[in-house]
């Protein structure tokens, strides 16, 4: 049934998706709908086994939904990815991007990687296995017995990928103020209260014009 889905929707589709344009919405469907669906389809595999393979991903209620076919296309993805780790780092360590591993095993972007010769284009970048055939099965996504440079470079993304460094300012720049500084430049200042030292407070009677009073003679 994955074969299935894959050569039909992609061998990147999303099982979801697809089950949702199969049967019409989301929502889990009983073992009769599922092979009548299927069956109507033209598919030519054991359709009661497929249902009972995805149910183990849902509940107790004996029927399969999106729900289901995604949490089984997880476990799928993490088999094959893991299948495909120590590859994909062997070359992300040894060739800047895919085009050049697949030139290295004699390829191509128009030839496709069959297998039969899988094993001898691992020994001729250097990759030992001890199961080529399983290698190349998590690589063959559609089940095809081939693989294409697109199919390839889908599986084989993350070799040459290179993380992101950022960019710290050298040293010695000098910082632009921050909202809080600028908040402060923009406030008026406030002028500090006089004090009598600096200021002294004139006595009512005291009157710069006015000639100050004579004392009468006793």
């Amino acid at each position: 049934m994955i074969a299935w889905l894959r050569r039909r929707s992609g061998p990147d589709c999303d099982f979801g998706e697809v089950f949702e344009e199969l049967f019409g919405s989301r929502h889990p469907v009983s073992e009769d709908r599922f092979v009548k669906v299927l069956k109507d389809r033209g598919v030519d595999f054991d359709c009661k086994a497929a249902f009972d393979r995805v149910k183990c991903y849902g509940s107790a209620t004996g029927a399969v939904g999106a729900q289901e076919f995604e949490a089984w296309q997880n476990e799928i993805e993490e088999r094959e990815a893991e299948g495909l780790r120590a590859l994909r780092d062997f070359l992300k360590s040894k060739f800047p991007h895919p085009s050049a591993a697949y030139k290295e095993m004699g390829k191509g972007e128009g030839d496709v990687l069959t297998k039969g010769e899988f094993a001898s284009c691992m020994t001729r970048v250097g990759f030992n296995t001890d199961n080529p055939e399983e290698l190349f099965r998590c690589m063959d996504k559609d089940f095809s017995g081939e693989v294409s440079f697109a199919e390839f470079k889908s599986v084989m993304k993350s070799v040459g990928a290179k993380p992101s460094k950022a960019n710290p300012s050298p040293r010695g720049t000098k910082k632009g103020p921050s909202p809080r500084d600028e908040k402060i430049r923009s406030s008026p200042r406030k002028s500090p209260r006089s004090t009598n030292a600096d200021n002294p407070v004139r006595k009512k009677s005291e009157n710069p014009d006015k000639p100050p009073k004579q004392r009468k003679n006793d």
